[in-house]
């Protein structure tokens, strides 16, 4: 956080990446489970909490100048220490948890939390962030349960949305099944299933969509396979 090389280095990233993915109106940095932050001689001798907040508001600016708003993870503005988180994600310490209070509220916060909720009485981390001053995003995995109840909190609180996490899993019937099973919770704000199941026929509709969304006479990019898209990319 201390090298004007390293920022150097993950501006011009993010800019590509930016670019490469049409300039969208968010991005997201990262900066989970950052354990060994300020561990270097340079960031040793600085304050932890101006240090952090200051690394994040260079990338918060220099996006913002690109006409995008940034996100980053929850967890380190989450002491771990701290009660009120038993059974939830946290991964920070006092100081970083400190930092929450002085970023940017234009920053959106992602919370992922990929239990069930059960433990320590249901999510209570996404209130937190929004009794703060922020927009949060609630970000399950693959817990049934834990995509359900999060969309329930994302509905019952009015967060800013709902992101559905994938991770490793990209290959076979575990990848198809998050949006799915996300989709449905989305779309009904946390609602179980009618027949307690969520639609695993719905993948069958997957091709008509490029169909509907001809009829609505949106563009090839937005419609059309991510397999297409990407070469058409390259080739531009």
């Amino acid at each position: 956080m201390s090298s004007e090389k390293s920022e150097k280095i993950l501006k011009d990233l993010i800019a590509e990446l930016h670019e490469l993915f049409g300039n969208p109106p968010y991005f997201h940095i990262g900066c989970d489970e950052a354990y060994d932050m300020a561990t270097c001689y340079k960031c040793r001798s600085q304050n932890p909490v101006s240090l952090f907040v200051g690394h994040l508001d260079k990338f918060r600016k220099f996006l913002l100048a690109r006409g995008a708003r940034t996100i980053i993870w929850h967890d380190m503005l989450l002491d771990r220490e701290d009660p009120r988180w038993a059974g939830k994600i946290a991964t920070g310490n006092q100081k970083t948890a400190e930092a929450l209070g002085a970023l940017d509220k234009s920053i959106v916060i992602a919370d992922w939390q990929y239990g069930d909720g059960k433990k320590g009485g249901g999510f209570n981390t996404p209130e937190h962030f929004k009794m703060a001053g922020f927009d949060v995003l609630v970000c399950p995995w693959d817990s049934d349960a834990g995509i359900l109840a999060l969309a329930k909190v994302a509905n019952d609180n009015n967060l800013f949305g709902f992101l559905q996490t994938t991770w490793h899993r990209v290959y076979g019937n575990n990848y198809a099944s998050f949006f799915r099973r996300a989709g449905d919770a989305a779309w009904n704000g946390g609602r179980p299933p009618a027949d307690g199941k969520f639609a695993d026929s719905a993948l069958t509709l997957v091709s008509e969509l490029s169909h509907v969304a001809g009829d609505m006479k949106a563009s090839y990019s937005a419609s059309g396979t991510s397999e297409c898209q990407i070469f058409k990319s390259i080739a531009d």
